[in-house]
């Protein structure tokens, strides 16, 4: 995850300072400030004609804030002090994220307890409008996952087997299986359920990523691995068996890096056990990726929370450069997915003759951790 866009202390976007004081930024003065790169130079008028009392200092394209003063990122700026005596410096804005590119497979049971009504288990049978949960669930995840930012998807069914998966990692549902009814594939009920067969296709097709994507599966059942002798569905539960359990392979996945994600579709609580002891991954703050979807009208809710990448914990930190320890303040109160709202902090320059250094940290439910800084100074 990157972050874009523009405003506030620090990003990888925008810094916005806005100086506000009686006098305002009236006078002369000179500005120092290294070159920006060839083809990013902002336009600044004479320091004189300045009746606004921001400057934006950005990092990742072209500063987009009304500022009249922009000064170039990841570089050390210098501006004549002159110009905020007088003043109390604010900072504050919003610090916008872009989640990292995400290569998503979603596995899906399609045994055939999944299609009838037995107590206790997940029934989502193919209805007369010609769709089931599962299918909705998984067109709910690749439009929020795009929504975040650039974002591929595999999918595998598997029951006793791997029943069908997809050529290649796409973007479009339709590219998934051409020409053919999504609902035959997706809303199919019939087998046992072989946990270790389809999370082995998982990372059989996520050794083909390039690891500059994030890589993770979500893995949803309405049961317990079960052994198949090829006649009966249900003579045997596979407990630890290492033919069928998953436990081998969820184990390979997440040692990898791989984001593994879990799902109970039904009221199986031991089902949902299992799946916590043996197989779902842990996000940054060691809590289990796994949900229990009780019907399967709450699977298209749960699968989707599951797999949202935003902001869990953040820091954001400012300091005079000659002092080893940094005012912090905990953001994860001001969180939403996407975005912290940094609240506006404000400071006398006189008591930061040498400028102001800024950093933050955050961290994402998908386990991404981020940083930035920048540093401004007057003389």
């Amino acid at each position: 995850m990157r972050v874009s866009g523009y405003l506030c202390w620090v990003l990888l976007g925008s810094l916005v300072i806005s100086c506000s004081s009686s006098t305002g930024l009236t006078g002369g003065g000179s500005v120092s400030e290294n070159p920006s790169p060839s083809g990013d130079a902002p336009s600044n008028p004479p320091l004189s004609s300045l009746k606004s009392k921001k400057i934006s200092l950005f990092w990742d394209g072209n500063d987009v804030s009304n500022s009249d003063l922009k000064l170039q990122g990841n570089q050390s700026h210098l501006l004549d002090s002159t110009l905020f005596q007088e003043s109390q410096l604010s900072m504050g804005g919003i610090i916008k994220s872009t989640p990292q590119k995400r290569n998503i497979v979603l596995v899906i049971d399609v045994s055939g307890s999944t299609g009838n009504n037995r107590m206790g288990m997940g029934s989502d049978p193919l209805t007369s409008s010609g769709t089931c949960a599962r299918l909705e669930a998984v067109k709910a995840v690749m439009n929020s996952a795009k929504a975040q930012g650039p974002s591929q998807f595999s999918v595998i069914t598997f029951n006793h087997d791997v029943v069908r998966r997809t050529a290649n990692f796409t973007s479009n549902l339709n590219e998934m299986f051409p020409g053919e009814n999504l609902s035959s594939i997706l809303c199919f009920s019939s087998g046992g359920t072989n946990y270790s067969g389809a999370l082995a296709a998982a990372e059989n097709v996520l050794q083909r990523i390039p690891s500059d994507r994030a890589k993770e599966v979500y893995f949803v059942t309405d049961g317990e691995p079960r052994y198949w002798n090829g006649i009966s569905t249900f003579d045997q539960e596979c407990n630890f068996l290492s033919v069928c359990s998953g436990i081998n392979e969820a184990n390979r996945l997440k040692a990898s890096g791989v984001l593994l994600g879990t799902v109970m579709l039904g009221q199986n609580t031991q089902g949902s056990f299992y799946l916590q002891s043996n197989i779902s991954g842990r996000d940054p703050n060691q809590q289990l990726l796994h949900v229990q979807a009780n019907h399967a009208s709450d699977l298209v809710a749960s699968l989707s929370a599951l797999s949202v990448d935003g902001m869990v914990a953040g820091t954001f930190q400012y300091r005079d450069p000659r002092s080893e320890f940094w005012n912090s303040v905990n953001m994860l109160s001001v969180t939403s997915q996407s975005e912290f709202k940094i609240p506006t902090i404000s400071f006398n320059p006189s008591l930061y003759p040498q400028g102001v250094e800024v950093q933050f940290v955050y961290a994402t439910t998908r386990g991404y951790r981020h940083s930035g800084f920048a540093n401004v100074g007057w003389r």
